[in-house]
């Protein structure tokens, strides 16, 4: 920040009282008509010495500020999940574990260490993961992206995303042998590369795609101005922000990558430091004066989100660097301009008609998730934490003081002047004692490649995609930011009210139950204290499997629904047994679960106009019975009186001749 912004600010209760005809000014007593003409010299020599200081003083927010920030999501979520007292992975959230309604919760929430419910939320993945294996396509036809996030949302839990079901093998580096992990365009290859960093996994030799395919598909697709985007030619900034999060961990490689680039089709090499300069050269470009971002035409939180994780993912403080810095506003205080009073963001202050859910009065779900993990990283950033997406455990302290003062040492030599070779080759020397696998913490080393290169000193740096092949498998760390004793998962006491949760639920119980259930077994099958309340885990075990009956006799009814009775409005009297025989099914489920048979709603009508139309004929042939007898009757009776109305003739027996 300019130091001499707090001086103005000093200022204006001098400037005030001038204005209104008294005062002095630097010891000068300035009264009536003068006070004007020397306020507006005044004020020019401001403009003259520092034009930013007189319009704007962007905010340095505090550590305790961005974190309250991020609690205040939390709460307003607790609150929108209805659950404002207890766990955030609860009822939706954990009910809908492993989509995207949930998952980015859960990453925000472990990447700052808090417990919260993590056992219960990896036992739910495990679960709609493993159903949704059994179905073509498995977790979806072309988005490899719901691999990744649900891989990245499991390491954040303190989980491991290639137990049972290996989502780092089936959705990244074998991915391509069924589709392409650009099948859904640049997304796929961008978090396919984070997820693949996040633990550094091995690729096989057998890998359809390994970090160098994949990072030579993402500088394939880089704008001719440097952007990325989803699509067109235009740049996005939430696309080239991924793109640069992704790209983050080679920064600092020498490996040069060739490919014909997409928008000229021309032969190209460039390294990764090269893509991701332009590609900050051109965010900077996009940034609006307020210091937020927009994507397709309209200003909104979640770009800016994207922008800021990129940002800390290089070692680029967003508070400082005067890329970022536009009409004073910083990109922090673009995130800010989003808040809501009741602690959630909004999407963007202009209504989406392509977004109806994202009102630009009311917090939104999305842009308070992505808001509360870009915060996280720039929370993590700050206080000297791995990067938002790398879960490896933190380094050794000792590590942590020798990178950060490399960083320092690199920065002063750089900027004093004294360029001496030995000095150079001093810091080169130090940063090649730096563990391959921890290089790209070195944020300064840019600089260090440039003195080198104008020394003409030789680069024998590594390259950083081999050094990347660390792990086969494992879980997530996860570090307590907050320092609340938390952060460890494994430690659990099953507690009084976990007890009353469980005695609440009824024997047979329905769907809706199902959460809670696989909760309180995740608990107390955790809890050191398990033996205090025997036989609970073995009934949680069985309304587990109860449910999952239920579920599954849902899932079958909706099948059969649609193979035999589809369409419905060619439905009639003929289908009355079968219509009658699985509404008779539903009717068996709990009153709560019938809504949620497919085609529950259109079968009950059905049902409902068969009754009709077979009460109308029913109603309709009684009446035609009726109305024969009657006539019949009638008839009859037309026939009787006709008889007795006749001479009565007696035959006597006489003929004439």
């Amino acid at each position: 920040m300019n130091d001499s912004l707090p001086a103005v600010s000093r200022l204006q209760p001098a400037i005030i009282r001038l204005v209104k005809g008294r005062g002095k000014l630097g010891g000068l007593a300035i009264k009536g008509k003068h006070a004007v003409r020397t306020i507006v010299c005044f004020m020019c020599l401001i403009l003259i010495l520092n034009p930013v200081a007189a319009f704007a003083e962007h905010r340095a927010y505090s550590q305790p500020e961005i974190r309250q920030t991020m609690e205040r999501i939390i709460a307003w979520k607790k609150a929108d999940n209805k659950n404002a007292k207890g766990n955030l992975l609860s009822k939706e959230l954990l009910a809908n574990a492993g989509t995207s309604a949930s998952d980015w919760y859960a990453l925000g929430i472990g990447r700052l260490g808090i417990e919260d419910d993590a056992p219960a939320y990896l036992e739910m993945v495990r679960q709609n993961v493993a159903k949704r294996y059994q179905k073509e396509g498995r977790l979806d036809v072309s988005k490899a992206t719901e691999w990744h996030r649900i891989a990245l949302a499991v390491l954040a839990a303190g989980g491991d995303p290639t137990q049972p079901i290996n989502l780092i093998a089936d959705g990244v580096y074998y991915r391509g042998r069924t589709k392409p992990l650009s099948d859904q365009g640049i997304n796929g290859s961008i978090w396919g590369l984070i997820t693949l960093d996040a633990l550094r996994y091995k690729t096989p030799d057998d890998a359809a795609d390994n970090r160098d395919t994949i990072i030579t598909e993402i500088l394939r697709q880089q704008l001719k101005d440097g952007g990325f985007a989803l699509d067109g030619s235009q740049s996005d900034a939430d696309m080239t922000g991924m793109a640069i999060q992704a790209l983050a961990p080679y920064y600092n490689s020498e490996q040069a990558y060739t490919f014909v680039a997409k928008w000229n089709k021309e032969s190209t090499e460039s390294t990764v430091r090269q893509a991701v300069d332009r590609a900050l050269q051109r965010l900077s470009a996009l940034q609006k004066q307020d210091g937020d971002f927009s994507s397709w035409g309209m200003q909104n939180v979640e770009s800016t989100s994207q922008v800021l994780v990129a940002l800390c993912a290089l070692g680029i403080d967003p508070l400082t660097d005067q890329r970022f810095i536009k009409g004073g506003n910083t990109v922090i205080d673009g995130i800010m301009k989003y808040r809501r009073s009741d602690g959630g963001f909004i999407h963007s202050f202009t209504y989406d008609k392509e977004n109806r859910g994202a009102l630009p009065d009311k917090s939104n779900s999305m842009a308070s998730e992505q808001t509360l993990y870009a915060l996280a990283a720039y929370y993590r950033f700050c206080n000297g934490y791995r990067s938002l997406y790398d879960f490896r455990p933190e380094p050794a302290d000792e590590l942590k003081e020798s990178i950060a003062q490399l960083n320092k040492d690199i920065v002063s030599l750089k900027e004093s002047g004294k360029k001496g070779t030995a000095e150079i080759k001093s810091l080169f020397k130090r940063y090649l004692d730096v563990p391959i696998a921890e290089r790209c913490y070195v944020y300064s080393y840019k600089y260090l490649a440039q003195m080198m290169s104008e020394a003409k000193i030789s680069n024998t740096s590594e390259y950083l995609t081999e050094a990347m092949n660390i792990a086969e498998q494992g879980k997530g760390a996860v570090t307590d930011l907050f320092n609340t004793g938390s952060g460890s998962y494994e430690n659990y006491v099953f507690t009084e009210r976990d007890y009353r949760d469980y005695k609440a639920i009824p024997d047979n119980p329905p769907t809706d139950y199902y959460s809670q259930i696989i909760s309180l077994l995740a608990k107390i099958s955790n809890a050191q204290n398990a033996g205090d309340y025997p036989g609970v885990k073995d009934d949680l075990e069985a309304k587990k499997t109860s449910v999952e009956a239920v579920q599954q006799k849902i899932e079958d009814l909706g099948t059969r629904i649609m193979e035999t009775l589809y369409p419905f409005e060619k439905l009639g009297i003929s289908d009355k047994k079968a219509v009658d025989g699985i509404m008779g099914e539903i009717s068996s489920l709990p009153e709560s679960d019938q809504p949620k048979v497919q085609g529950y709603e259109d079968v009950k009508r059905a049902q409902t106009q068969i009754d009709s139309k077979l009460r109308a004929l029913i109603i309709g042939g009684v009446a035609s019975a009726a109305a024969a007898i009657l006539i019949a009757a009638v008839v009859y009776r037309i026939r009787k009186r006709k008889k007795e109305l006749l001479p009565d003739y007696e035959d006597d027996g006489d003929d004439e001749e």
